[in-house]
């Protein structure tokens, strides 16, 4: 008999990397060309936002010459008690010279002539009014248009940069997917940043455009990383209760704590920030794990219904123990959306549920009746006037002319900026957004 021998394992090699495609390949490949040709759009619209910028630029360097506009960021004490001259008296304009001065050793430049609002004397008290800070901005910039310059070429190199590293990462790790996504999230995010590059007077105001340049490359910097994400694994897949569990907490920190712009009492602000996306996101994570273990059950098993045999054969519903999970997620969140009066959200989540769901199901049917009682719950609202915002907003897109209505004259204004254009508009970079109330936010398009 042989005498057994213990022979220790070799240690696993680990697998080699799985060689890409051709078809992987080919989807590199368009996504470059994609991201290429978005570029081209976005460095064309880019210049014509900035060419508009001229005169602004021509009129500030010759009042920064003659003395008759300063840079209240590089301006001494003297200067800046000229500069606010439409203050009473010689004592209020040194005082706000020197707050400025402080401010600017404690906190930096100011990032916009409005943020003398937030000057203060020793008794707390404002040192500019409104109308006060409206005389002031004629005469008066926070930045060159040097230095303008040099943060727009900074931002575009930071734009360019951050899709090209999403692709690299992309294309290294195999995770193309769809070539036309990231492409197409690239055009309208910089399509954004040259409407806020367009909206702004770039010496006076806040420099919108590189806050949303910053954003997105951020944003960037998550996708490459997601880019080495299993999303086949188990734990996500599982994953419905956390994100559910996240969204509904802060929804309920936003109906507690949140705030609304003017008097709309939607509840869209909490503690200086807007959670309404970080919601829909975490609902989409809820959803996506939802489905991606149930969709072969909602796919392939349905109960008949119906009083009469013929009618059973062609109404199949799926189970309840399926769909309550589903109804779970999205009635609670819906229900927290219309108890904070802002229903924009509410429309997206239950539009989005609805198509997941029918992807999953492979069947319109339920999808239809879905997105008809979505609309007739809003319709409900409407008639009952519950909420008033609904109500009004409603009303205000029946009838943009009732200017009545609070907000009312938003629609009529961009409607006079859509005529005023003509079948082919100003001409590329010339339209102004700045004379549309809230033109930034709400008729930003």
């Amino acid at each position: 008999m042989s005498d057994l021998r213990v022979v220790a394992a070799a240690p696993a090699r680990r697998p080699r990397r799985r060689a890409r495609t051709s078809r992987e390949r080919q989807l590199a490949h368009l996504e470059g060309l994609g991201l290429a040709a978005a570029t081209l759009v976005i460095l064309f619209g880019g210049w014509l936002a900035y060419r508009q910028h001229g005169p602004v630029f021509e009129a500030a360097a010759g009042g920064l010459a003659r003395g008759d506009v300063i840079d209240i960021n590089q301006a001494d004490t003297a200067a800046l008690t000229r500069a606010f001259a439409p203050l009473p008296t010689d004592a209020a304009r040194r005082t706000a010279a020197l707050a400025v001065e402080r401010h600017r050793r404690a906190s930096g430049p100011l990032s916009h002539v409005g943020a003398l609002a937030g000057m203060r004397d020793a008794d707390s008290a404002p040192l500019f009014g409104a109308a006060d800070i409206a005389a002031i901005k004629p005469f008066a910039v926070v930045r060159s248009s040097a230095e303008h310059a040099s943060r727009i070429r900074w931002a575009v190199l930071l734009f360019l940069a951050s899709f090209l590293t999403v692709h690299l990462v992309r294309r290294a790790a195999g995770a193309t997917g769809d070539p036309v996504l990231l492409p197409a999230v690239q055009l309208l995010t910089g399509l954004s940043a040259i409407a806020m590059l367009s909206m702004r007077d770039p010496l006076r105001d806040t420099d919108a455009a590189s806050s949303v340049v910053y954003g997105v490359a951020i944003g960037c910097a998550a996708l490459a990383a997601l880019a080495f994400a299993d999303f086949e694994s188990p734990r996500l897949k599982r994953a419905t209760v956390l994100p559910l569990s996240l969204a509904v907490l802060l929804a309920a920190l936003l109906l507690t704590f949140g705030s609304g712009p003017g008097g709309s009492g939607a509840k869209v602000n909490l503690f200086g920030v807007q959670p309404i996306e970080v919601i829909r996101l975490l609902a989409v994570f809820a959803l996506a794990a939802y489905f991606s273990r149930r969709w072969e059950l909602l796919r392939e098993i349905s109960t008949p219904a119906g009083p009469s045999p013929a009618l059973r054969r062609r109404v199949r519903l799926p189970r309840l123990r399926d769909v309550q999970p589903l109804a779970i997620i999205v009635g609670t969140l819906l229900v927290f959306f219309v108890l904070q009066k802002d229903l924009g959200p509410a429309l997206v989540l239950g539009s989005m549920a609805l198509g997941l769901y029918g992807v999953a199901r492979a069947r319109s049917g339920l999808v239809a009746a879905g997105f008809a009682l979505l609309v007739l719950g809003f319709a409900a609202g409407y008639w009952l006037g519950i909420p008033g915002t609904l109500a009004r907003r409603v009303a205000i897109w029946l009838d943009p002319w009732h200017n009545g209505l609070v907000g009312g004259d938003q629609i009529a204004h961009a409607q006079w900026a859509l005529a005023s254009g003509g079948a082919w508009g100003l001409g590329g970079g010339l339209g102004d957004g700045q004379l549309i109330p809230a033109g930034h936010t709400d008729l930003i398009t």
